[in-house]
């Protein structure tokens, strides 16, 4: 069983009253705003696709790939969103990507790194699948602030046992040995983000 597979009921309301999500953040730091291009774009953990859902009513220039361990999530994700071809789903591990290399213009991954149970892999495989010129964003709690410090514990006992916390240092040094030759820190209330570039390839 996957690990969220016993929450996949719920977890649309919980995020709703968290207010975790952050779209629009998503959309500035992945420089989707543009118009007239189309994007594909890797949710590594995406589950039922509601952050997904969320940047798609903000830009209608993208097609969402989701990826995700629990089958009982990716079955959550709206029929209706992937009749119309803007989102795909797939079953699977961040840890071993089952795509090709350059397959993706984006790579998102929201709130999830620290469920992995090897994050710095996880960031190779996206880097790996990331075409060249491509741009991957990273959202984690601040563990460095003392409310979520207390979220965190209480997730550890609640949910995942086995998970840790991701400091922005984590993401600058894993985004390096990745191969990402930009990687900045975004803080945002009780969140932060880390944005990486893939370089083009020069001919």
């Amino acid at each position: 069983m996957a690990l969220f597979d016993r929450y996949a009921h719920v977890y649309d309301r919980f995020i709703e009253l968290v207010r975790v999500h952050r779209p629009q953040r998503f959309v500035e730091l992945l420089e989707i705003s543009c118009h007239g291009s189309a994007y594909s774009v890797l949710d590594v953990g995406g589950g039922t696709g509601s952050l997904a859902q969320k940047i798609l009513m903000l830009q209608d220039n993208l097609h969402f790939t989701i990826l995700d361990p629990s089958n009982l999530m990716l079955k959550r994700v709206p029929t209706q969103a992937k009749e119309r071809a803007r989102i795909v789903t797939v079953q699977g591990q961040g840890e071993k990507l089952p795509f090709a290399r350059g397959t993706f213009h984006r790579v998102m991954i929201a709130d999830v790194l620290h469920h992995t149970q090897d994050p710095e892999q996880v960031m190779k495989q996206a880097f790996q699948v990331l075409k060249a010129g491509g741009i991957m964003v990273v959202q984690e709690y601040n563990p460095e602030w003392l409310r979520n410090r207390l979220l965190i514990f209480l997730e550890k006992i609640i949910i995942d046992p086995s998970m840790q916390a991701i400091f922005p240092s984590d993401l600058k040094k894993w985004g390096r040995k990745a191969g990402f030759f930009e990687g900045e820190i975004f803080f945002d209330k009780l969140q932060f983000f880390w944005k990486g570039k893939k370089k083009n390839r020069r001919f």
